[in-house]
């Protein structure tokens, strides 16, 4: 605590509140690192390297991942995790197959001592390694390529975030499109950038309307059709939520209509798509349609929803089959 206030982490303000700066973990105190280098330092005398190594792939380390990085035999591997433990530095399970750091701090103490070059070329190799692993998950994966600064973050990040959408954790998915645009930087890619912003305006009302202007903009600068058809329906609809029937049904429509029209081989129906589609489903836009007294419009859109949940393989949402229902008995 001493350590946090010298180093201004955290103050008290004209009330006597306390305040803390933004931050996700606080440094390592001096003197506990130094307690800890000591610990570590009764061990082998490559005992702080070989951990720190460790201590990058996280809290529980797999022995057969380490193993490898670590370049040294099993059985002398096996010795130094014994006397690890034994000096209270981490915990192996009864198999012998992983193990963990006791306290967070211990593992942080260990990844300082690495680096910044040497922790970025490690990070890219144990992402490598994982990649053998077919149960890894994306989203560690890609925190590893994002720490060693190479361009296979963005792909990772992106497997992550759909792999949360499939989960219906949208929140996390939105966080992780929004973590895949900043891993683009500066880098010109308006086609990979425009879908991830049309993927945020799919999943985050607050942010939907900015999201997909911006989907439309990187569409045009990518002279791709396909993004910009699902783009305009989407804002089609967002019109429509905020009353605006006239502009956005004639958005949604126009939306829709050219998706219609791409070719087959334009048509890269995908997960990102399915969830545009939740939003702009026909069966809704009928609805809409419906609302505004275009029942004749609102019958053809029905009648046309066919062509686009054989492609989607989705039969929509319950409130859009409601939705849909309502809208049938209305016309």
């Amino acid at each position: 605590m001493r350590f946090a206030v010298d180093e201004k982490w955290v103050w008290r303000d004209a009330d006597g509140v306390w305040k803390s700066r933004e931050c996700t973990s606080l440094p390592v105190p001096p003197l506990v690192r130094q307690m800890i280098e000591e610990r570590v330092g009764r061990l082998a005398d490559d005992a702080v390297g070989l951990l720190s190594i460790a201590a990058l792939i996280g809290m529980e380390v797999p022995f057969t991942l380490w193993a490898p990085l670590a370049q040294r035999a099993p059985d002398s591997l096996h010795r130094l995790l014994d006397d690890a433990d034994a000096a209270n530095l981490v915990r192996q399970d009864a198999a012998g197959k992983r193990f963990q750091f006791t306290q967070t701090i211990i593992r942080e103490a260990l990844v300082d001592v690495i680096s910044l070059t040497q922790r970025r070329q490690f990070h890219r190799k144990i992402a490598e390694a994982l990649l053998a692993y077919s149960t890894t998950d994306p989203e560690t994966i890609a925190h590893h390529f994002v720490e060693a600064s190479d361009d296979r973050a963005v792909t990772w990040i992106i497997h992550a975030a759909e792999r949360a959408e499939l989960a219906h954790e949208w929140s996390r998915a939105t966080q992780l499109y929004k973590q895949a645009i900043d891993a683009l930087g500066n880098s010109e890619e308006p086609r990979t950038r425009g879908w991830l912003y049309l993927a945020i305006a799919a999943l985050d009302e607050k942010h939907a309307m900015a999201s997909v202007g911006k989907a439309i903009s990187q569409a045009r600068l990518a002279f791709d059709q396909h993004l910009a058809a699902w783009a305009l329906a989407l804002q089609g609809r967002l019109f429509c939520e905020i009353g605006a029937l006239r502009e956005g049904l004639a958005d949604w429509v126009a939306g829709l209509e050219r998706i219609e029209a791409l070719p087959d081989s334009d048509r890269r129906w995908n997960l990102r798509e399915r969830a545009v589609y939740r939003r702009t489903d026909p069966g809704l836009l009928s609805g809409y349609l419906t609302l505004a007294g275009r029942f004749s419009d609102a019958r053809q859109w029905i009648s046309r929803r066919p062509f686009f949940t054989l492609r989607m393989n989705y039969e929509g949402l319950d409130s859009d089959t409601e939705f849909e229902s309502w809208c049938l008995a209305s016309i």
